[in-house]
């Protein structure tokens, strides 16, 4: 199946910036709402991906992210995975709420969850296609008229040579690798310093899926 994404290689090639080094592992902050913020998330390599635990409340070493379980979600620029499907042997899947307002997601649903699964990936005209394990409900997209990941990559068009990004600030219920439930809402794609690749994200973790 191919979806309409540039790979994050092709993408850092247009909207990577400076290569100033961020906090590897940012300080997260708890909010008045009960969610914990992590600000400035670097996820700005094309060739790696970052792995987060919401238990630990941290980024995660990961050897071999097939097998291992200690991890829940993971970034690279605009792609995610989850702990489960063709990424993870853990119970990961996503459900889009498609709300905006992060207190107004209250509890997990039962059902409707999507699961990573392998896609082609469409680089830039001229490029040969690739693959990778992502989960197509949160993960971004390149182009697309009607968004339901978490960022829409717009390249450049016209005179312009500045590629633009579209958040949509939706709210999204993770399962965790053990079967537990997060809701988090990705606000962020830039530093203070303008890079494109570190993401700010709020997340609520819950053991019975009530928020």
């Amino acid at each position: 199946m191919r979806i309409k994404l540039f790979s994050a290689f092709f993408i850092g090639a247009f909207v990577l910036g400076a290569c100033n080094k961020e906090n590897d592992n940012p300080e997260p902050i708890i909010t008045d709402n009960k969610a914990t913020e992590v600000k400035n998330l670097d996820a700005s390599s094309n060739q790696k991906w970052v792995y987060f635990s919401f238990s630990e409340g941290k980024i995660v070493d990961v050897t071999d992210p097939k097998n291992e379980l200690t991890w829940d979600i993971a970034f690279n620029r605009l792609n995610v995975q989850t702990n489960g499907g063709t990424s993870g042997r853990g119970q990961g899947g996503v459900f889009n709420s498609f709300k905006t307002d992060f207190s107004l997601v209250t509890e997990a649903p039962a059902s409707g969850y999507t699961f990573d699964e392998e896609i082609e990936i469409q680089g830039m005209p001229g490029t040969p296609v690739i693959k990778s394990s992502v989960n197509k409900a949160i993960t971004g997209t390149a182009a697309s008229s009607n968004p339901t990941g978490w960022i829409n990559y717009i390249p450049p068009t016209g005179q312009s040579m500045q590629p633009t990004v579209q958040i949509t600030k939706n709210v999204y219920v993770v399962k965790t690798a053990s079967g537990k439930f997060a809701k988090i809402q990705l606000t962020g794609y830039h530093n203070d310093k303008n890079t494109s690749g570190f993401i700010t994200f709020q997340y609520q973790l819950s053991q019975d899926g009530k928020f």
